[in-house]
């Protein structure tokens, strides 16, 4: 019997190590030079030996683009020794989005991102390249499974996930083209953090993980129940309900009464039809706030009491909580869920931008001229 023998060449090499401080500078476009000149300022290392270093470098970073702009592939795959710790720190420092950024490219479409300097490049690409991929996750998805579109985004990309949750928000926003930048409007003044913790709470309560930026047609359906059972006198007697829960203590004015019937028609007709005028939801709650504050007389914090209030009215109950309620038609449970998630929506941005007007009415009280 022949016996064969095979033979090869093996070697081990130490990874290769990354000098983390110069990826970042690489990703926010600074060229080899700028760095180099950095690097020398007040220092008394050879010129040409420093260049050298950052030269190669970036070569590699040039060469992993390939590989990061593919994360999943990354992590499994790589033709330069890395340790997987350093390759999910690449992966996560090359998809950092700054929160000026993202703030900027909120609510814009997807085809009209552009890149205003060197520095965003990356940023814009990435939010570009993710979209792509969280619009096959919208149309993949099935099931009620929560977070299921964060969750894809951070298996497909391998980001944490409080990133996964920055991108899926932007690209939310992108999807809907959600008006925030009106003139004079408050909410320009709204911060990165405000916008992404109230559009979070959209994706995982009105899209329900379902279709990741598509509001669920039974929720919307819900939106159009509630608004055909709160008509006539049945809608004077939840107004009714309504201002004794805001002001239980004493009777409020003929003019406050007509400004929470008209506010809660037009929260009604706002959720029938959701899903075609989601776009402007932040310049409805802006006008509620608005309203609330110049109608509501003796009531504080009038748009969030106004929520919070229509939050507390139980519309499934099956006994009506006070006489005014008697003509509460009962709706189902899961309805009243959904009801509830779209008042929780409109009163976290009420809330925010409340907070903020507070904000800036501070800064200007503190920065006035004293003479004045």
């Amino acid at each position: 019997m022949a016996i064969g023998a095979i033979t090869c060449q093996a070697s081990i090499i130490d990874p290769h190590e990354v000098d983390m401080k110069l990826f970042d500078r690489f990703v926010t476009g600074e060229t080899v030079d700028e760095v180099t000149k950095q690097l020398l300022r007040g220092q008394n290392e050879v010129d040409h030996l420093v260049r050298e270093h950052v030269n190669d470098s970036y070569r590699v970073f040039n060469y992993l683009l390939h590989y990061l702009q593919r994360p999943y592939l990354f992590i499994r795959s790589c033709p330069v020794p890395l340790q997987q710790d350093i390759r999910h720190k690449l992966i996560t420092r090359y998809f950092y989005l700054d929160p000026a950024v993202a703030r900027e490219l909120y609510g814009k479409k997807i085809k009209e991102l552009r890149v205003r300097n060197v520095r965003e490049r990356y940023q814009v690409e990435n939010v570009k390249l993710v979209y792509k991929q969280f619009m096959k996750e919208r149309d993949s998805n099935e099931g009620d499974v929560e977070e299921q579109l964060i969750a894809g985004l951070m298996t497909h990309f391998e980001l944490p996930r409080d990133l996964a949750t920055s991108y899926a928000v932007v690209c939310f926003s992108c999807k809907w083209a959600l008006t925030i930048n009106k003139p004079r409007s408050k909410t320009v003044q709204l911060s990165w953090s405000d916008l992404s913790k109230v559009t979070e709470e959209m994706l995982l309560s009105w899209c329900g993980g379902l279709s990741g930026c598509n509001i669920m047609p039974d929720f919307t359906t819900t939106l159009k129940l509630v608004k055909s059972v709160l008509k006539d006198t049945t809608l004077d007697g939840y107004c009714n309900e309504i201002i004794g829960r805001m002001s239980p203590a004493s009777a409020v004015s003929q003019k406050t009464s007509k400004v929470v019937k008209t506010s809660i028609q037009h929260i009604l007709s706002f959720g029938a039809s959701l899903s075609t005028k989601l776009p402007s939801l932040f310049v409805i709650c802006e006008q509620l706030l608005e309203d609330t504050q110049n109608g509501m007389q003796g009531i504080p914090s009038g748009s969030s009491a106004l929520l919070q209030s229509m939050l507390l009215v139980d519309l499934h109950s099956e006994k009506a909580s006070s006489p005014s309620t008697k003509k509460f038609k009962t709706i189902p449970s899961a309805a009243s869920t959904h009801w509830k998630a779209y008042l929780q929506v409109l009163l976290s941005v009420s809330q925010h931008l409340a907070g903020t007007e507070r904000q800036f009415r501070s800064s200007v009280a503190t920065h006035a001229d004293p003479m004045m």
